[in-house]
């Protein structure tokens, strides 16, 4: 028999048997050899398992093993067979289970093999080597393998024994050898016990001193016996302990000292009542701080809560009298009492709101421009006239200045026992002609006033009796009353009056109140200097005025024809006639309602966009950059014509990225078909999906000749030449993975290389089925070959064949996207 080296073991004769044994030359030289170079690059001599046996286990099947989901061809290490002759090295199988071909012979196996397992929950990491020693006869002698490395190796037989010192005297640590730490861990009991040796038990065990110590109530017999306590001032106690005692605090007995020095934090709020002193006084601080506004509890406010009251700004001290300094209260009428009221209210607004419209007594008010009535009314006075004939001054004023004066003159007349009566305003250095009318006929008496300012800027009124419309010269009797105005307001000419005679150029009168000729004012017109948007004058009757030409309507006439600048008037069956209406109604509102639906003849309408009927059958609607085709669900057609515009754009179909058609078409939701444009070496796509019930559902590739499953496929293409030749191309529409197959007809003996051309992530590539590969006369299924290819323009994906002999082969291929 052969016998194994002890360090290596390396296999060799035996020769105690020399001669009488026979072994394979081949196995012991090449397992000798391997395992020198093994041991010589420091690696194991029968390589990696991925995992090992915990167990018994079926030799058979694909299983799991310590965790880990075999497969075939995976390596065990199986080493807990019972029966040990079935332990060893295996190669897994979907049926049975055969021994690796680097452990299936007795010349393989030896004591001191060492196996590494790689995975596993228990052995992940292991390393176990081989202790059977002795002739090996595999199938028949029990192998026996023991873990050397990784976790769990250093056994107690690996450890060896330790002698721990419990008086040692080095400084205890956190780390150091085992026999230093058991030293440590021994020393460390005795001081717990206080016994001499770490054996020993201790008197009591720390769950009894536990007990005692947590007792709520006392124990009888105490150890201590005659002792006292001492106490500091303010605790009471004292006598032995071998009775219950009490320790008391004396009233008064906690001191600043026993108390200590505390911290308040102002930034505590209260949210219960009870808590620890410390936390107490924060409380109290931060409530401090509230009361007080200031940013600490110690600052002192601006006011105590007492001067507040005293400064009468709580309810009960305020004042309803004209105090200085008090808030004021109502009384019991609601009234406020006090001297005085400022409005700081802008001009513009009322200073205040008056509801009741009872006169207040007393109430001196200066609300006309800011003047006092005497301001405004400096003199009053009847002047009694006889019958004049000249100028007669009725009233003198010798202020320095009265320029812009106004006064308002009542007269009042008698003849013949008629009474005359006006009123009327007049302005300085103005000149006035009026009527006095009588009060129960027509008869009028003619009269001048005149305002007259002189040199030192006094000035006077003056009257003068014209004439009497009946022929009389003068009047019988008259008198004057005079308001004399300081400010009036702003003098208006008029440039007629009552009877139709003009009053004279340049002059002006101011709020005149006409003399009336019965109930009704006379006028050659009437001029309304009311505002835009105030009506110019109120008509109450609603009788119709006879020959009253108004045009009220921006100025234009009224009409019924279609006359130039004129108001449409309706005839009488309703209708408008114009020649053109036009529509001023904003986009989005429509600019006029039809209720009948009758068709009207001969009526040319373009409102759609301004497009013809005509033209929609041509026109499409462009999409452009950033376009969602989520929202275009109106019918009609839409077209991108730039790739950049389509980069941008939201859910086209996947991998979509240039120009394109789209057509949108009603059904029960609706349905968007899109198709890409065509380029150069580019086959069209087309893809389509459906909106139904709020939800778009996905695209779907329409497939054809050109873009479905196959994408290029040749049969029987002879090689002509000894050139390459391109035996099929195509370019990809989109990134993807593809399928390239091969079949070759060789007729006569050649050298052959078949070569894919093609682009991925990181540009131009160039795979191999064959390279010059010498073939002999037969037919050849080329193994496939699975790539990922890009989109490109410029590079397809290209099978191109090579033959040393013309005529020789013939190739068969195909491309297919998967």
């Amino acid at each position: 028999m052969s016998i194994f080296t002890s360090i290596w073991n390396l296999l060799k004769k035996n020769p105690a048997t020399d001669g009488n044994e026979m072994f394979n030359i081949e196995t012991m030289l090449n397992d000798n050899w391997d395992k020198i170079d093994s041991a010589l690059g420091m690696k194991g001599v029968n390589a990696d398992v991925r995992a090992a046996t915990i167990a018994n286990i079926a030799l058979s099947g694909l299983q799991t093993v310590d965790g880990v989901a075999l497969a075939a061809g995976d390596r065990v290490l199986v080493k807990n067979q019972g029966v040990g002759s079935e332990n060893g090295i295996y190669v897994v199988g979907s049926a049975g289970w055969g021994r690796a071909s680097d452990a299936d012979s007795a010349g393989k196996l030896a004591a001191g093999v060492f196996v590494h397992v790689k995975e596993g929950s228990a052995n992940a990491g292991t390393g176990w080597i081989l202790t059977t020693s002795g002739p090996i006869e595999l199938g028949a002698t029990p192998l026996t393998f023991a873990q050397k490395t990784g976790s769990g190796s250093a056994t107690d037989t690996v450890i060896g024994p330790r002698t721990a010192d419990p008086n040692t005297s080095v400084a205890y640590g956190l780390s150091g050898s085992v026999t230093q730490l058991f030293s440590w861990v021994f020393k460390y009991f005795k001081a717990i016990t206080g016994k001499a040796n770490p054996f020993d038990a201790p008197d009591m065990s720390l769950a009894s001193v536990k007990a005692h110590v947590d007792a709520t109530a006392p124990h009888s017999g105490h150890a201590v016996i005659g002792r006292k306590v001492n106490t500091s001032s303010g605790l009471q106690g004292g006598g032995d302990l071998s009775a219950d005692r009490t320790i008391s605090i004396a009233e008064g007995g906690v001191s600043d000292t026993h108390v200590g020095t505390r911290t308040i934090d102002d930034t505590v709020t209260a949210t219960a009542g009870a808590d620890t002193p410390t936390r107490l006084w924060s409380k109290l601080g931060n409530m401090i701080k509230a009361i007080t506004g200031k940013s600490n509890w110690y600052t002192p406010p601006v006011t105590t809560i007492e001067a507040l009251n005293a400064n009468k700004l709580n309810a009960s001290a305020v004042s309803t009298s004209d105090s200085f300094n008090s808030v004021a209260a109502r009384d019991g009428n609601g009234y406020i009492t006090a001297r005085g009221f400022t409005s700081t209210n802008a001009t513009g607004n009322a200073p205040f709101t008056v509801s009741s419209t009872t006169i207040v007594p007393n109430l001196n008010a200066d609300m006309v421009d800011g003047y006092h009535g005497s301001d405004l009314a400096l003199s009053s006075q009847w002047t009694a006239i006889g019958r004049c004939g000249t100028w007669s001054r009725i009233l003198e004023i010798m202020e320095s200045d009265i320029t812009g004066h106004s006064f308002l003159l009542n007269i009042s007349g008698t003849r013949s026992n008629v009474v005359f009566d006006t009123t009327l305003m007049i302005n300085t250095s103005h000149y006035f002609r009026g009527n006095i009318v009588q009060l129960n006929n027509n008869s009028y008496s003619e009269f001048d006033i005149r305002a007259v300012i002189n040199n030192n800027g006094g000035g006077y009124i003056e009257i003068f009796d014209v004439a009497n419309n009946d022929g009389s010269s003068v009047l019988m009797r008259y008198s004057v009353s005079v308001t004399h105005l300081k400010k009036g307001p702003t003098i208006t000419p008029i440039t007629s009056f009552t009877d139709g005679t003009n009053i004279p150029s340049g002059l002006q009168l101011a709020n005149q109140i006409h003399t009336k000729i019965g109930p009704t004012m006379v006028a050659n017109g009437f001029i309304a200097t009311a505002k835009q948007g105030d009506s110019p004058f109120a008509i109450t009757s609603t009788t119709k005025v006879d020959n009253l030409n108004a045009d009220m309507v921006d100025g234009f006439h009224a009409d019924k024809h279609v006359t130039g600048d004129s108001a449409a008037v309706r005839l009488p069956n309703g209708d408008l006639n114009a020649r053109v209406f036009g529509s001023t109604a904003k986009e989005g509102t429509a600019p006029f309602v039809v209720n009948s639906t009758t068709m009207v003849p001969k009526l040319n309408v373009e409102m759609v966009g301004g497009r013809r009927a005509s033209d929609f059958v041509l026109q499409s609607i462009i999409l452009g950059e950033g376009a969602d085709l989520n929202n275009e669900t109106a019918v009609g057609e839409y077209f991108c014509p730039a790739n950049a515009w389509a980069s941008t754009q939201s859910n086209l179909p996947p991998g979509v990225a240039e120009a394109y058609a789209l057509k949108v078409t009603k059904h029960a939701g609706v349905n968007q078909t899109l198709t890409t444009y065509f380029h150069a070496q580019r086959a069209l796509r087309m893809f389509t999906r459906n909106f139904y019930n709020g939800v778009w559902g996905a695209w779907i590739e329409i497939l054809t000749t050109d873009n479905g499953v196959k994408k290029a496929s040749v049969s029987n293409l002879g090689i002509s030449s000894t050139a390459e030749t391109t035996i099929a191309s195509f370019f990809p529409p989109i990134d993807g993975n593809y399928d390239i197959k091969v079949y070759l007809r060789v007729s006569i003996n050649a050298n052959v290389s078949i070569k894919i051309s093609y682009n991925d992530s990181n540009g131009p590539q160039i795979t191999y089925l064959v390279n010059n590969q010498a073939m002999t006369v037969g037919s050849y299924s080329l193994l496939p070959v699975f790539l990922f290819a890009q989109k490109s323009s410029n590079q397809p994906v290209v099978i191109s064949a090579k033959s040393s002999v013309a005529n020789a082969v013939s190739v068969s291929a195909s491309i297919l996207e998967v």
